[in-house]
C-alpha cells in the first residue's frame, strides 16, 4: 500500500509547505502549477517559487470552496485557471503584472467589491467574476479580449457584452 501511495505522489503531484501553507502542485519542465492546498488559513499568499522553481499557474479548481477571505498573488504567475478561486469569500483581488489569462469563473461567486487587473492581462474568460460579487467598477486594459463577453452577469447584475476599453462601470439595479 505504501508503494502505491508513493507512486501516486511521485507521478501526479507533491505537497509542500510555503509560507506555512501546504500547497499541492505539479511540476512540469521546471515550472509549478498549484493545484490545491491542505492548510486551513483563510488568508493565503501564492508564492513566487516552490522548491526553487517558479510558480507559473494556479490550476483548475485549486481553491474551490476553500472559504478564503484574502489572497495575494505574487509575480510570476501567468495563468489563473478555470474556477481557481470559485465560491470563496474574497472581497478584493489584485491581478499582478505577469498574469496574462484569467479563466472561466476564476473568481465567480465570491464577495468581491474591487478588482484591479494589470496591463499584462490579455484574456478574461466567460463569467470570470460571475454571480455573488458586489463589484461597482473594474478597470480592464484596452487590449484585453473578453471571451464570450459575459464577465459578471447573473444575480441581478447587467450583462456585459462586446469589447471594452479602459474602464467598465457596473451599476446595481
Amino acid at each position: 500500500m505504501k508503494r502505491v501511495v508513493l507512486a501516486f505522489v511521485l507521478a501526479f503531484g507533491f505537497v509542500v509547505s510555503a509560507f506555512g501553507q501546504d500547497f499541492q502542485f505539479v511540476e512540469n519542465n521546471g515550472q509549478i502549477t498549484i493545484t490545491g492546498r491542505r492548510g486551513r488559513a483563510r488568508d493565503i499568499v501564492i508564492p513566487e517559487r516552490i522548491n526553487g522553481m517558479p510558480v507559473v499557474a494556479i490550476g483548475y479548481r485549486a481553491f474551490y470552496r476553500d472559504r478564503l477571505t484574502s489572497v495575494s498573488i505574487q509575480s510570476g504567475v501567468a495563468h489563473i485557471g478555470n474556477r481557481a478561486f470559485y465560491r470563496n469569500r474574497l472581497t478584493s483581488v489584485t491581478i499582478p503584472n505577469g498574469v496574462t489569462h484569467i479563466g472561466y469563473r476564476a473568481f465567480a461567486e465570491n464577495r468581491l467589491v474591487s478588482v484591479s487587473i494589470s496591463d499584462s492581462v490579455t484574456s478574461i474568460e466567460n463569467r470570470a467574476f460571475y454571480g455573488g460579487n458586489r463589484l461597482t467598477s473594474v478597470s480592464i486594459p484596452s487590449h484585453t479580449d473578453i471571451v464570450e463577453g459575459r464577465m459578471t452577469a447573473g444575480w441581478g447584475w447587467p450583462q456585459w457584452s462586446g469589447s471594452f476599453s479602459q474602464e467598465v462601470m457596473i451599476i446595481r439595479r
